[in-house]
């Protein structure tokens, strides 16, 4: 049979063993977010940044977003742009003489 001395030993070791569980935790995944940031890792971002800021007020949102655009915190998108949505040239190379859709016929 435990004394109440030996119970209130034992609530302290547990108290402080869950603390401590708790800080390691924490510290692990601020690291975890840290590199992630720092590597600019997008399915970090897809998986973990975007369905928190989804669940925010959209001002809130929109705010953070600003915020962690001006500190650099998102990363670039690798994606080309495609050069069909670049405007043609104007060289005068361009003998075309169609009409342009919708344009008055002379």
């Amino acid at each position: 049979m435990a004394t109440a001395a030996t119970n209130a030993v034992y609530n302290q070791v547990f108290k402080k063993k869950i603390a401590d569980a708790v800080r390691v935790g924490m510290g692990g995944g601020l690291c975890f977010c840290g590199i992630n940031m720092y590597f600019k890792n997008e399915k970090f971002y897809d998986d973990w940044v975007m369905p928190l800021f989804k669940k925010m007020e959209p001002e809130t949102a929109h705010v953070m977003a600003k915020k962690a655009a001006k500190y650099n915190l998102v990363p670039v998108s690798k994606l080309e742009e495609s050069r069909l949505l670049t405007p043609p040239s104007s060289s005068p190379a361009c003998t075309c003489s169609a009409p342009i859709v919708g344009e008055a016929l002379t």
